[in-house]
């Protein structure tokens, strides 16, 4: 994935070291089969993304929502769950959970 290093930075920036993915982490959840990652752009920079997996036929889970820092209160992570959930409803997704 080309922009993992750009996701990977946004998520450390976003949550504090012990909670943040490691690069090989966050790969092995954006490479997941079950997986769906939506990215929000701007031109020339990533605002933010979101990453769910599927748990179930009928079950997801929201395993992360970043946005980045001057990016916040415009949208962005309302967009990006939107977007999310819309894709899992294609799917046949019937519940979205989120654990922190």
């Amino acid at each position: 994935m080309e922009d993992l290093g750009e996701l990977h930075e946004i998520d450390r920036i976003c949550f504090p070291a012990h909670i943040s993915f490691s690069r090989s982490e966050l790969l092995y959840y954006i490479n997941h089969p079950k997986s769906i990652t939506r990215v929000a752009e701007a031109p020339g920079r990533i605002l933010g993304f979101v990453l769910a997996r599927i748990e179930s036929g009928k079950r997801a889970h929201i395993i992360t929502l970043d946005v980045i820092p001057e990016a916040r209160k415009k949208k962005i992570g309302t967009m990006l769950m939107s977007e999310i959930h819309c894709e899992l409803r294609k799917v046949g997704v019937r519940e979205i959970f989120f654990r922190s």
